[in-house]
């Protein structure tokens, strides 16, 4: 009997004295090419090995190549049974006739697309926007999130920089939730603009820059620049522009440091209205890192 000695480890008898492996009875066969004994799961294995099996010696047409006499009538008896020109049943036609029959079916005219279809949500995705209902219950034990007033279906969360309500994108959404899931590296917060992206110190920014400076790299509490940027409603003071604001302290940090937090001693200005401002004798940079020395 020809049997490899790796399978008889798990081989036992059972109690009808039958060979059996894990639970399945193995069966002795006879193969069609060497005619030797075997083991087999199957009564219909034909042959023992692979080797066996196309050894040519049961089936002797087998590796070899068809002649085009062979061809010509293999051709010639498919004609018009399956994939002939003059096929009736084409694949082409059965789709034209299961569409023509879908569409003129009387239930079809309600699963068309758009409002019509019973699936149909509103198309908030083609509209790249997260919804309320499905979004809110996966981010809300870290975000601020609400309905909006005019649709309650879709879903408002808060600016991590400026603290302001706005609609995400869907994108968005998915990706703070992928890296909340530990899926994305990063931190994906969520920004109303590019503004306060660029604005933002935690935006790609790193420990201990090179051009880190002492008395000029402080930064603002976020709760405390939230409430200055809502007191002056999203607005620069002196040009009135709500790209990329700053929260500026009217007296300096280093000289009353008691004032840091103080929300009166606070002003709402943008990026090149701020930089004029430390342009003035006595808020300079430079000034300012001495008076911590």
């Amino acid at each position: 009997m020809k049997i490899c000695w790796d399978n008889l480890e798990d081989i036992y008898l059972n109690k009808n004295k039958n060979f059996s492996k894990r639970g399945k009875i193995l069966y002795i066969l006879k193969c069609k090419a060497c005619n030797e004994d075997f083991l087999g799961y199957n009564k219909n294995n034909k042959f023992c090995t692979h080797s066996c099996s196309n050894s040519g010696i049961y089936c002797p047409s087998y590796g070899k190549k068809k002649s085009e006499e062979t061809k010509k009538k293999i051709s010639e008896n498919r004609k018009g049974k399956c994939c002939g020109k003059d096929n009736p049943m084409k694949r082409d036609d059965l789709r034209r006739k299961f569409s023509d029959n879908f569409h003129n079916h009387p239930w079809s005219k309600k699963l068309n697309k758009g409002k019509n279809n019973p699936n149909w949500k509103g198309g908030y995705k083609k509209k790249n926007i997260a919804c309320f209902d499905t979004y809110a219950s996966q981010i809300d034990w870290i975000e601020e999130v609400r309905r909006n007033e005019e649709d309650l279906n879709i879903l408002e969360v808060k600016c991590v920089y400026c603290g302001k309500w706005y609609i995400p994108s869907w994108s968005d959404i998915n990706n703070r939730i992928q890296v909340l899931k530990g899926n994305y590296c990063g931190d994906h917060r969520l920004y109303c603009s590019s503004g306060c992206k660029e604005a933002c110190p935690i935006y790609r920014k790193k420990e201990w820059p090179s051009t880190y400076l002492r008395g000029t790299s402080r930064e603002v509490q976020p709760q405390l620049r939230q409430l200055v940027f809502k007191r002056d409603d999203y607005k620069c003071v002196k040009c009135e522009n709500s790209k990329e604001l700053h929260c500026h302290h009217i007296l300096p940090v280093s000289t009353d440091p008691l004032l840091s937090a103080d929300i009166d001693n606070c002003i709402t200005l943008c990026v090149e209205c701020h930089k004029e401002v430390h342009k003035i004798d006595g808020c300079k940079y430079g000034q300012l890192k001495i008076c911590l020395e």
